[in-house]
């Protein structure tokens, strides 16, 4: 599934017609960042809410006409959560950070004015990842645990303004990022949990080349 969505993205830019244009901006912005977490029962006190990062990178673009664009981001994303883990004595807090390197194919369609809606896909390559416990800084933890892929859908919205855009993007992953396995005292898995991506990303950019121009 992950190469079929990759490769139909470069199909798609192969096919671009003669009368297509290409564009180069860059952009940047806030990424507001959470992860679904998946089989309450096993941890039934964990809360997990949002964390604020940013993104940054360079978005290539076919445009064939005043309403259809497909875009291709590529960018760094800073990612993460805060969690606590409630008990009777304690509420135990942990935040945790995940870098990735994203690649976004998008579709959009300017649909009223300088306004367009976009959907697509992602996939994204964990870079790096630290943890911090309360009070004691950020650590390197387990790599056994996470999934060095990232592979999500994703919706938006992009305003036009001359040579500068705007835009809101979320995405939604499909691809577990962590998971976790209980076992009994034989060594036999008992129950399993994991956790997705959930991603809001806001922001900003600038068009360094444009053909229409």
């Amino acid at each position: 599934m992950k190469k079929t969505l990759i490769l139909l993205s470069f199909f798609l830019l192969a096919g671009g017609t003669a009368s297509a244009q290409w564009n180069l901006g860059i952009h940047a912005g806030a990424s507001y960042s959470n992860l679904k977490f998946y089989n309450k029962l096993m941890y039934p006190n964990i809360v997990q809410d949002r964390r604020a990062g940013f993104h940054a990178g360079i978005t290539p673009a076919l445009q064939w006409s005043k309403k259809w664009e497909l875009s291709f981001p590529m960018q760094y994303s800073l990612k993460g959560y805060t969690q606590s883990t409630q008990t009777d004595r304690l509420n135990f807090i942990a935040e945790e950070r995940l870098q990735y390197v994203e690649i976004s194919p998008q579709v959009s369609y300017r649909f009223w004015g300088k306004i367009s809606a976009s959907a697509g896909f992602y996939a994204g390559y964990l870079a790096a990842k630290d943890i911090a416990f309360f009070g004691e800084g950020w650590k390197h933890p387990d790599s056994e645990m996470y999934n060095a892929f990232d592979l999500g859908l994703t919706v938006g919205f992009r305003s036009y303004h001359g040579r500068f855009f705007a835009y809101a993007l979320w995405q939604h992953g499909l691809t577990k990022i962590h998971a976790y396995t209980e076992y009994d005292s034989s060594g036999a898995p008992l129950e399993q949990a994991h956790s997705l991506n959930r991603t809001f990303h806001l922001g900003g950019g600038y068009y360094l080349v444009r053909s229409n121009d």
